[in-house]
């Protein structure tokens, strides 16, 4: 594809201007204030600011639709009685900061997230009360039309349309289509992964058989890194088994998807929609790995 989307083009110029506040504050973590929320999500100055650039210049695009912000949560920008009477809204999911924990320990390894969802209103719920709820439910089905994963310190693009594929802009702008690899062995396969102590009894089995093949893990800190990288062959599979938020899935969602990559539960139960991927921890790879893994864990009989 020679030219990009109308949308694509105005999200990357609004990525580029996040991320440049972003990698500024970055050079200058010294002076950054730290705000701890739990014991592995941290919130910067850098997030908020990276977040009000984003929604403000999304807002002058498109003042119409919706957000879900990180930070600020879910912004309504027009009455639930239009939402009521269009029988649909459309909402901008945004993480300003993927890879907080990265980017505070002064790792270049975060990016910025951007994606558009579209939520039909079921024709049962009728009244705008209900739709207000139906609509801000963090589980809620949503069809992810468009996305961008910028990485700041690198100046590269991920970015996706529904029906469109997925493509990569280098650091020079030379823009490629991407497409996930297949992966011949386990034995040595590359497996991004977040290992919190809490979640891990959710896939022993799979990471005990994983490791007993020697697979080599890495651990990037982004599920939406890991998900670009599967997606365009630099690993083989992304595992996690922890709850993960919207704005965590939404963009890396769609890329994957177009992409190739199959995405399944924990129970190698396919997912084909944003909304199964926040509680069910997921496992992502070429499909044809992903079936010789199931295969191969039931051979073996590890679970």
């Amino acid at each position: 594809m020679s030219q990009r989307p109308i949308l694509i083009d105005k999200l990357l110029k609004i990525s580029q201007k996040a991320g440049s506040a972003v990698v500024r504050d970055f050079g200058e973590l010294s002076l950054l204030s730290v705000e701890t929320k739990g014991s592995f999500d941290f919130v910067s100055s850098a997030d908020k600011q990276s977040e009000k650039i984003i929604a403000y210049e999304l807002q002058q695009f498109r003042p119409e639709y919706h957000f879900l912000l990180e930070e600020s949560g879910y912004i309504q920008t027009t009455s639930w009685e239009k939402v009521q009477k269009d029988g649909f809204v459309r909402r901008w999911v945004v993480d300003p900061i993927d890879g907080t924990t990265n980017f505070i320990r002064g790792n270049p390894n975060f990016v910025i997230c951007i994606s558009l969802e579209h939520i039909a209103i079921p024709p049962n719920i009728t009244n705008v009360n209900e739709i207000s709820k139906y609509v801000q439910n963090p589980k809620v089905i949503a069809k992810v039309l468009s996305s961008m994963i910028y990485y700041p310190s690198y100046q590269e693009v991920f970015w996706a349309e529904d029906g469109i594929g997925a493509y990569h802009i280098d650091q020079y702008g030379q823009q490629t289509r991407i497409n996930v690899m297949p992966c011949k062995e386990i034995n040595g396969a590359v497996v991004n992964t977040i290992l919190h102590k809490e979640k891990i009894s959710a896939f022993d089995s799979v990471f005990n058989f994983l490791s007993d093949h020697s697979v080599r893990w890495r651990i990037s800190g982004s599920i939406a890194k890991d998900i670009t990288y599967l997606s365009s062959g630099k690993n083989d599979l992304v595992i996690f088994a922890e709850k993960l938020k919207r704005w965590d899935l939404s963009a890396a969602y769609l890329i994957g998807r177009e992409a190739g990559v199959k995405i399944v539960d924990l129970n190698f139960k396919t997912i084909n929609n944003i909304s199964q991927m926040e509680d069910n921890g997921i496992i992502a790879g070429h499909p044809t790995f992903i079936n010789k893994l199931l295969s191969a864990i039931n051979t073996n009989k590890i679970i």
